[in-house]
């Protein structure tokens, strides 16, 4: 139960640049493949601006809400970092948005945690947190 509880902490609130923490925090789970080869030679991308990432994450809720217009959207800051998908890392900049969005009664929906990889200006890969235990789900 520990160790489940600081996988979904590790995975969803920090950002693993060295190779020997993101072995640490998440990957020692018994698994036999060696994670710190590739994230120690992994490809981020090209650089992005702030206002890149911004307007990327605009450009993803514009197409993912049902009233994005409504959508009060709070983004963090950005690093370079990468979120897993299956058995591979997808590598590029990451950032956690906060969303709260109309939904089709025309209400509220209540805050929802996103964590994006962006990479080369556009979304590599999209993880929402479902229920209250903040599992992340990919959407993206």
């Amino acid at each position: 139960m520990k160790r489940t509880a600081l996988l979904l902490a590790s995975l969803s609130f920090s950002v693993c640049v060295n190779a020997q923490e993101a072995t640490q925090n998440y990957f020692d789970l018994g698994s036999n493949i060696n994670y710190s080869a590739q994230i120690a030679t992994a490809d981020y991308g090209s650089p992005m601006t702030e206002d890149q990432v911004q307007a990327t994450a605009r450009r993803y809720f514009d197409m993912a809400l049902k009233d994005p217009y409504s959508a009060k959207i709070d983004c963090g800051d950005y690093k370079k970092g990468w979120l897993s998908d299956a058995s591979k890392l997808i590598y590029g900049y990451r950032v956690t948005c906060l969303v709260n969005a109309k939904n089709s009664y025309g209400g509220y929906t209540g805050t929802v945690l996103y964590e994006f990889v962006m990479r080369d200006g556009s979304v590599a890969i999209a993880k929402r947190a479902t229920g209250s235990d903040g599992h992340l789900e990919r959407v993206l």
